[in-house]
C-alpha cells in the first residue's frame, strides 16, 4: 500500500518521531513527492560579515609586518577579544555599518590611536542581508577614513574585485567576506593594487539537497552509503517560493521495517544547512512497496 507523510516546519534539520512505530509488512521505497519553500536565503551572515581595515600610521616608521603590529578599535570603546593572530596585546572592539554617528566618532578614534602606534586594525560588521556585489563595495567605500585614497572596484570583463589604496584588508578571519568576494583569507597590504583570484562567489548556495535518514543507498562524489533522496538547483531569486516537485520521482528502498524516527536534512552543495530565516519548509514524502 502506498502511502504519503506530510512534513510542515521552520528548520532544515527536521526530526520525527513515531513511538508506536509504522511496520512494514515488505520492503518499502521512499522519494520526494514535493518541496515548497521561499528563497529567504541571506548571502552575507554573522559567519561571513566582516571586513578589517588596517591602517599604517605613517607618523611612525613601520618596522613590523603590518599583521603582527596593530592596533583594533571602535566607536563603543569596549573591550571585545584579545586578537590571537598577534604577538603584541591588542584590543579589539567592533561597531556596525549603518550609523551614522559612528562614522564620525571611528574617525576621532582613529586620529587618536595612529600617535601611539604603528597600525590601527577596524573592523566593520555588516548588517545580515542579501546583497549585491555593488552593494557591498559601496559599504566598504562608505567607510574608509576621508583622509585616505582608497578605491575598489568590481572588473566586470574579468569578474573579479580590484582594490588599491592607503589601506590594507585583512581577509584571514573565519568570518571574513573576502571569500564571498573572491579574495583568499590572508592579509593584503596597503599601497599595492590587489586583484581576487577566486571566483566571486556572491550567492554561494546553488543547489539544494534532501537528505533522509531512512536511505543510504547512493553515492555522493566519492562517499558511498550517501543519504540524498532528492536534489536540485536553486533557480529561484530572493523572495521568490521554491517549488520542487519532480515530473518522474527516484525511490530509495528504506533501510527499516519499522520506522520510528525520521530525520530530514535541507542542505546545500557542500552539505551545510540552509538557514531560510523561519519560512516554512512543506515536504511531501511517498512510500510504496518495492516491487
Amino acid at each position: 500500500m502506498t502511502f504519503h507523510i506530510s512534513i510542515n516546519d521552520k528548520s532544515s534539520d527536521i526530526v520525527r518521531e513515531y513511538p508506536s512505530g509504522i511496520m512494514f509488512e515488505t520492503p518499502y521505497m521512499v522519494g520526494l513527492k514535493s518541496f515548497v519553500t521561499y528563497n529567504s536565503i541571506f548571502n552575507v551572515t554573522s559567519k561571513n560579515n566582516r571586513i578589517v581595515f588596517v591602517i599604517i600610521n605613517d607618523d611612525v616608521p613601520n618596522t613590523k609586518d603590518d599583521a603582527d603590529h596593530v592596533d583594533v578599535i571602535t566607536l563603543d570603546r569596549t573591550l571585545v577579544k584579545e586578537s590571537k593572530h598577534l604577538e603584541n596585546e591588542s584590543k579589539e572592539f567592533t561597531y556596525d555599518f549603518h550609523t551614522g554617528e559612528e562614522e564620525e566618532e571611528e574617525e576621532e578614534n582613529i586620529d587618536t590611536k595612529r600617535k601611539n602606534n604603528n597600525n590601527i586594525r577596524v573592523t566593520h560588521i555588516l548588517d545580515e542581508g542579501i546583497y549585491e556585489v555593488e552593494d557591498i563595495l559601496q559599504k566598504i567605500r562608505a567607510k574608509v577614513p576621508k583622509n585616505r585614497l582608497f578605491k575598489i572596484i568590481l572588473d566586470t570583463e574579468k569578474q573579479c574585485v580590484k582594490f588599491e589604496g592607503g589601506i590594507g584588508i585583512d581577509f584571514r578571519s573565519s568570518k571574513s567576506i573576502g571569500p564571498l568576494l573572491g579574495f583568499k583569507r590572508q592579509m593584503y597590504r596597503a599601497d599595492k593594487l590587489h586583484e581576487s583570484t577566486l571566483r566571486v562567489d556572491i550567492f554561494p548556495i546553488n543547489m539544494i539537497r534532501i537528505r533522509c535518514n531512512l536511505v543510504k543507498s547512493n553515492i555522493s562524489d566519492y562517499k558511498f552509503h550517501d543519504d540524498t533522496i532528492h536534489e536540485f538547483p536553486l533557480d529561484s531569486e530572493p523572495g521568490e517560493k521554491i517549488i520542487e516537485r519532480p515530473v518522474f520521482p527516484s525511490f530509495y528502498r528504506i533501510n527499516t521495517d519499522t520506522l520510528h524516527l525520521l530525520h530530514l536534512k535541507i542542505v546545500d552543495q557542500d552539505n551545510r544547512i540552509v538557514d531560510f530565516r523561519g519560512e516554512r519548509v512543506n515536504i511531501l514524502l511517498e512510500f510504496r512497496p518495492d516491487k
